[in-house]
């Protein structure tokens, strides 16, 4: 009994809980989520996948990955379900050597994912996520079908540049076909196109 008198118990969990949060966030669930979507022909036929079966499985390991660390996190405060799903978790894939039982595995530490974070790369897919969120806000407020051309009026041309560069990622994440990028001030979009 003394010793739950100095532990902070909703404390430890909202620590647990945002750490898990910033484990999965916004930016990996889209990507995973893009790289299994389908690629679509012009006959409406599925010719594959975004990402290639390399890409794929390099995901699902990753997936692993937070999954058997998001069971270290939780097992203090849910012991005997993290040691249910921790006896189940193919943790052959992860390339690892694993202790038998979740009680004895070490909690995990900040310094074991910093090696693992390419900050130009999250910045990049930050930038897509904005533009798609902006997009999905723009689409559901004009109840937009997917046959319709959506069109992004960037401000610069280096703007123009960036989103034409990521034009298939935005594609895949919005699942539309038709898109075009324009600087703000071309001529064709004055003319009424």
């Amino acid at each position: 009994m003394i010793i739950y008198k100095y532990l902070d118990y909703y404390s430890d969990k909202k620590t647990v809980i945002s750490t898990w949060l910033n484990l999965t966030n916004p930016t990996h669930q889209e990507y995973c989520k893009s790289c299994f979507t389908p690629v679509i022909n012009e006959e409406g036929k599925g010719v594959g996948y975004q990402a290639t079966n390399d890409q794929q499985i390099a995901i699902a390991v990753n997936i692993l990955r937070v999954a058997e660390t998001a069971l270290r996190l939780f097992s203090p405060f849910a012991p005997f379900l993290t040691e249910e799903l921790w006896q189940r978790l193919p943790k052959q894939y992860l390339n690892r050597e694993f202790p038998e039982s979740i009680t004895v595995a070490a909690y995990p530490t900040s310094d074991e994912f910093s090696q693992h974070r390419d900050h130009k790369i999250v910045d990049e897919f930050d930038f897509i996520l904005s533009i798609c969120q902006r997009a999905r806000t723009e689409i559901l407020e004009f109840q937009m079908s997917r046959q319709v051309e959506v069109v992004f009026l960037c401000k610069d041309t280096t703007s123009v540049a960036q989103v034409s560069k990521q034009l298939n990622e935005i594609s895949a994440l919005l699942m539309r076909h038709k898109l075009v990028v324009h600087h703000w001030e071309d001529e064709n979009l004055m003319m009424g196109r």
